[in-house]
């Protein structure tokens, strides 16, 4: 035997090995690339769906909300102002002790009897409907939101009456 003949040997063999090495991963390949479109997996029912999209609104909803307007801010506090009423003093302390404490602008003084003698004159109606109306340096309700109830509560409080 010759050189030559013992290299082509060598080399019919190796083509034999590689050939038949690709033939065993490309059979595999085929079965299991067959199997995996023949097995599909089955298609989830609405019901699922349903929980799955849920879900996920639920993972990504907002945390919070920003207001950009005020009419639901009105509503709201005229909501809880009437939920819970407030007593005159806590009417006063909140909007009219700001000038009625200090007798700011000639107002008369919450507790300084001398300062009503003259006003109480006119009876708690009337000053009532000064309060509501504005009189002096004072503009009407006293610069907030109160309700004519509220009013009364705050004036029958600092006038004595």
């Amino acid at each position: 035997m010759s050189a030559d003949t013992n290299n082509t040997d060598i080399v019919d063999l190796s083509l034999k090995v590689g050939l038949s090495i690709l033939g065993v991963v490309l059979f595999f390949s085929f079965f299991i690339f067959s199997g995996a479109v023949s097995f599909e997996s089955p298609k989830p029912s609405a019901n699922r769906l349903a929980m799955l999209e849920a879900a996920a609104l639920e993972r990504i909803r907002p945390v919070g909300q920003v207001r950009t307007s005020l009419a639901g801010a009105e509503s709201q506090a005229s909501e809880q102002a009437a939920a819970t009423p407030k007593t005159g003093e806590e009417l006063v302390n909140g909007v009219c002790a700001s000038c009625h404490a200090t007798g700011l602008l000639n107002a008369p003084k919450i507790g300084v009897s001398e300062d009503w003698v003259a006003r109480n004159e006119k009876g708690l109606d009337g000053l009532v409907e000064s309060a509501i109306n504005g009189l002096g340096n004072m503009p009407p309700r006293g610069g907030s939101s109160l309700s004519d109830e509220e009013i009364r509560l705050a004036v029958k409080y600092m006038s004595g009456l």
